[in-house]
């Protein structure tokens, strides 16, 4: 519906930004992102809507462009009927909580974990290794937390490596 009816969505042309157009034919913008980029009629490329559930996150390439995107996004929710809490919108800034974890563009772009996240995954394998070895063995359910809270982190680190380290650790709750 946003394509459709607010001209920041709505795309006019469209650019392949892949490593297959570059190997075709030699032109790839690092800058533009990896995919389809879609550019509106003022040739600068178009907002783009992720949604996750409840969660939604706005990009768009200029403040401006990102502030008439998040009206645009607000006046179809109100349409719609459905509400979307004041204390979870947050305006245009280069840090954004979404899913649980920080995108950060002030430079290269980043995935950071919260630093709660942080603390209970540390707090978590503290511990599991500072326990008694003579209290008796520990619950699966336990277990099962702890692994949840460590797969929680996986997505955010490199080349999802965490998944690795969690492997000894499925083997025992298994």
């Amino acid at each position: 519906m946003l394509r459709n009816e607010h001209p920041v969505f709505k795309a006019v042309t469209r650019k392949e930004n892949t490593w297959r157009q570059a190997l075709a034919n030699g032109t790839y913008d690092p800058n533009l992102g990896h995919g389809y980029v879609y550019f509106q009629a003022n040739e600068r490329p178009g907002a783009q809507l992720y949604g996750f559930v409840d969660n939604f996150k706005i990009h768009a390439s200029t403040l401006q462009d990102c502030l008439d995107a998040l009206n645009a996004f607000m006046g179809l929710m109100h349409r719609l009927g459905l509400i979307c809490q004041p204390v979870k919108t947050v305006p245009p800034r280069q840090t954004q909580k979404y899913c649980g974890y920080i995108y950060d563009t002030r430079g290269p772009p980043t995935l950071r974990i919260p630093a709660h996240k942080i603390s209970r995954c540390l707090a978590s394998i503290h511990f599991l290794q500072n326990r008694p070895r003579s209290h008796q063995a520990l619950s699966r359910l336990s277990m099962a937390v702890v692994t949840g809270v460590l797969q929680s982190v996986v997505d955010a680190t490199p080349q999802h490596v965490g998944q690795t380290h969690l492997r000894a650790l499925y083997d025992d709750l298994h």
